[in-house]
């Protein structure tokens, strides 16, 4: 998922966020490019749908 209403959600947010919650929230990586084509690190909700 991305977030359509904003760029980066905002640091109070991702300040104590766990691996899955900045996923849900679109926190990725920096480089854009990652959102289409993700490290296996980056989406830790994919262990649940195996």
């Amino acid at each position: 998922m991305r977030p359509i209403d904003y760029h980066r959600a905002s640091e109070r947010l991702l300040k104590d966020a766990s691996p899955i919650r900045r996923q849900l929230l679109g926190e990725i990586s920096d480089n854009k490019f990652k959102y289409y084509v993700p490290e296996e690190s980056m989406v830790p909700l994919k262990s649940f749908y195996r």
